[in-house]
């Protein structure tokens, strides 16, 4: 196809990855820019045409961030924790390496994330049981399986990456493990029955 012509969408109906794979050797083979989606039998196919928009491998946008909005989220969440206390007896892990003006506010903190964390994750479990309304798409399979009906075999995460992944989350427990070791032990002077029922924590 010479430069500049529109590129044409195939659609391929194919359950066999071998020859899902000669096929897009022969369109790379001759420079073919045609955009090549690939389904496994009719039925996917009929869905597929009735389908409108783009389909994606992976997330679609609007999922992709609604993935940081959780992760971002859990992050906070649980880095708010570990200097926070209750005003009582309890306190987390790093309590010891800040000031207790600067607790409570991780407390603070702590406390509204929460409900707003358990709003994310309903709103997408929601949106992935509605996906499944018929002539939707199953995005509850491929992360049991690891595989999405429709998808290439060269279109997923390349292996090694999950290696990658791994390596890192290990890398990422090692330096909590050594944090939380290294980190001063808590001195938090629990209040008298008094002080509980006027204390600000309360309100």
């Amino acid at each position: 196809m010479t430069d500049g012509a529109r590129s044409i969408e195939v659609l391929l109906v194919e359950d066999d990855p071998g020859d899902v794979l000669l096929t897009k050797e022969a369109f790379d083979d001759n420079k073919l820019s045609n955009n090549l989606h690939v389904v496994c039998d009719g039925e996917e196919a009929t869905a597929y045409l009735r389908r409108q928009g783009p389909r994606y491998v992976g997330h679609n946008p609007l999922g992709g961030w609604m993935i940081l909005l959780l992760l971002a989220l859990s992050l906070a969440e649980a880095a708010s924790g570990l200097p926070a206390n209750d005003a009582i007896m309890n306190a987390g892990p790093l309590y010891g390496l800040v000031t207790p003006e600067q607790s409570d506010a991780f407390t603070h903190w702590h406390a509204r994330l929460w409900p707003a964390l358990v709003a994310a994750i309903a709103a997408h479990i929601a949106a992935a049981i509605l996906y499944l309304w018929p002539g939707g798409t199953n995005l509850i399979a491929p992360l049991l399986t690891g595989y999405r009906s429709g998808v290439a075999p060269d279109q997923g995460i390349a292996r090694e990456h999950r290696w990658r992944a791994l390596i890192i989350l290990a890398i990422l427990i090692v330096l909590l493990v050594v944090g939380l070791a290294l980190a001063p032990p808590a001195d938090l002077v629990p209040l008298s029955a008094a002080q509980c029922s006027s204390s600000r924590y309360l309100s």
